[in-house]
């Protein structure tokens, strides 16, 4: 059930304005292809009015994307359970009001169903999936959508016939993406599961083959810095490696003692990593050679924006700089430890503000620090547990999308207290 905060009209009237200039949207996972988690185009939502942070509206669901925005519309998927079996759709809801705009199912539901994070290319959204249509048959493949009406443009499917698990677009025209291709189309990757791979193509001749692939292990998501890709810790040129040549292999691996967890990028060409084991390391884009690690451990989630990396693992949200401290391991420049608690999601830096979840609580600090090696978060409000945390046009977007409870949720700021259901929408 959605539902909705109901607000006076003048507050209703500032909004609107507020969507009118729309500062940031954010067009595909990670907040850009580097997957830095930031967006260094918000202006709406600042230190300024973080204070008057209050929920907006919430949408339940189950196995739901991160929340991808554009044009003042939340787009998200989604995977539920019926009695036959699993559906898979795209979600477009008014990124104010809550209001539900469309849906798009792709799936039958008669037996299981995949489906990516939905992403902007162009005037299209983007999305892949793959449903079971009946024992070991499968359909699946790269879809685009029309943004206004969920529409499916290319009904026929692609010539690629598989499950991305992230569509990334990148440089000029560029698009990359790991996963399978199934064997004719059909057979189901749980019976006869080909080794996955990266593929890169133009977004222009994406319903034909792509000109080059790369065996990868798994389905890690593609991270774009430069003119690089990184993909499970490996460094591939973008642009192929050589005329002619369909498969690559890695130009380096990053060193960094146990398989790679999670890769991320920022804007201005760095590269992180963090490793099974919880180590965070800077990645050198050029060789994988480690330029310097953040002390600590435990599994992190990691943001980088203006020079800063934010690493969040354990019950901790750290900072440090990006460039390094000159020396092979750093400490932070300033942190905050909740008690009793854990980092459920983030962290997201947007407005001069780092966002992390801690266990049920959505907490905002200035992305610059306190002054101080302990810095207290300028705003903390009642959250729904957490993963990712989208922030755009003067909004937050919370996504708890485990199990059969998750929902999605909005915040901004001068929301009032008094709720009632949204109705269908």
């Amino acid at each position: 059930m959605r539902w909705t905060k109901r607000l006076p009209v003048m507050r209703l009237a500032g909004l609107a304005a507020i969507a009118a200039m729309a500062s940031g949207c954010w067009l595909q996972q990670g907040g850009g292809p580097e997957f830095s988690y930031s967006n260094p185009d918000e202006s709406t939502l600042t230190a300024t009015n973080v204070g008057l942070l209050g929920e907006l509206w919430f949408d339940s669901g189950t196995r739901l994307s991160e929340v991808i925005v554009s044009n003042n519309v939340a787009y998200y998927s989604e995977v539920s359970n019926t009695t036959s079996g699993q559906v898979a759709d795209v979600i477009a809801d008014d990124a104010t009001t809550g209001k539900r705009l469309w849906t798009s199912v792709l799936s039958s539901g008669k037996h299981t169903a995949d489906i990516s994070a939905p992403v902007i290319v162009g005037d299209e959204v983007w999305v892949s999936f793959t449903d079971e249509t009946s024992d070991h048959q499968c359909s699946a493949g790269l879809l685009r959508l029309d943004p206004d009406t969920g529409a499916i443009i290319n009904p026929g499917f692609p010539s690629f016939r598989g499950f991305a698990a992230s569509i990334v677009p990148f440089g000029n025209g560029k698009v990359a993406w790991t996963g399978y291709e199934q064997a004719g189309g059909q057979t189901c990757p749980t019976v006869d599961r080909p080794r996955t791979k990266l593929y890169v193509a133009d977004v222009a001749t994406v319903d034909t083959l792509p000109p080059w692939t790369a065996p990868v292990d798994g389905q890690p998501v593609p991270v774009a810095v430069g003119n690089r890709l990184v993909v499970d810790g490996r460094g591939y040129d973008a642009n192929g490696c050589g005329a002619g040549v369909t498969v690559c292999e890695a130009q380096w691996e990053a060193a960094v003692g146990s398989p790679v967890q999670s890769v991320t990028g920022s804007r201005d060409g760095r590269l992180f990593v963090t490793s099974e084991t919880g180590r965070v390391a800077s990645i050198d884009p050029a060789t994988g050679a480690v330029l310097w690690s953040a002390s600590g451990g435990g599994g992190a989630g990691v943001a980088v924006a203006d020079g800063v990396m934010y690493a969040a693992r354990g019950n901790t949200l750290s900072a440090y700089p990006a460039g390094g401290c000159g020396a092979p391991t750093c400490s932070p420049t300033w942190s905050s430890t909740v008690q009793n608690s854990f980092v459920a999601g983030g962290p997201t830096v947007a407005g001069g503000l780092a966002y992390a979840v801690f266990d049920d609580q959505l907490r905002a600090y200035r992305a610059g620090g306190c002054g101080a090696a302990t810095c207290a978060p300028v705003v903390s409000l009642q959250a729904h547990r957490g993963g990712p945390i989208t922030v755009s046009d003067g909004k937050v977007f919370v996504v708890d999308g485990s199990g059969d409870t998750g929902r999605v949720t909005a915040y901004a700021p001068a929301a009032c207290a008094s709720c009632e259901p949204a109705g269908a929408g």
